[in-house]
């Protein structure tokens, strides 16, 4: 019989080093953005075979344990990371995270600083920073076990992201990822 862990709770949070951290519900701009980049990541990894792409509600658990987990608003972990995916999350460093800067300064802290250093310190290959307030998208790869802004992602090498539609108030099926 398969073992079961989970969260039972009605809270959205994360923990780190034993501490939980109240997670806050999100802005329908947030979410808006955060389903766009979802659109151009899934076509891309489905239409090059590349692995899978997991939204927020899926726990990265950066040490490789239980005690503690992070929720970015999206995961991609490559085919040869695949072994990395549990039924309760994923254990170790995934190839890429994406944040969405939420509102508010503990929240603008936490992607653009705490979660920076750890995403750094564990591995993960590359951190993506999303800030919807100057509707820019920001692209840190892991050189030499410290991240280095690059122009495009290394990761998922040959993505085309949209940055225009991405941002933009309203989004059609006739915004493809054909431009």
């Amino acid at each position: 019989m398969a073992k079961y862990t989970t969260y039972e709770t009605d809270e959205i949070y994360e923990v780190w080093d034993g501490e939980k951290i109240m997670m806050s519900p999100s802005s329908p701009r947030h979410e808006s953005i955060v389903g766009k980049l979802y659109f151009f990541i899934i076509t891309y990894v489905s239409e090059h075979s590349l692995g899978a792409v997991y939204l927020s509600n899926t726990a990265i658990h950066l040490k490789n344990e239980d005690r503690d987990f992070l929720m970015p608003d999206i995961t991609f972990v490559s085919q040869k990371n695949k072994h990395l995916v549990k039924e309760n999350g994923i254990y170790g460093a995934p190839d890429l995270v994406v944040e969405v800067i939420s509102a508010g300064l503990k929240n603008a802290r936490r992607d653009l600083i705490d979660k920076f250093q750890k995403y750094e310190k564990y591995g993960v290959s590359e951190y993506w920073l999303v800030d919807p307030f100057a509707a820019e998208i920001e692209i840190y790869a892991l050189q030499d076990n410290k991240y280095v802004e690059v122009e495009q992602s290394i990761v998922l090498d040959g993505i085309r992201l949209l940055v225009d539609k991405i941002f933009a108030e309203d989004f059609s099926e006739n915004d493809s990822i054909q431009g």
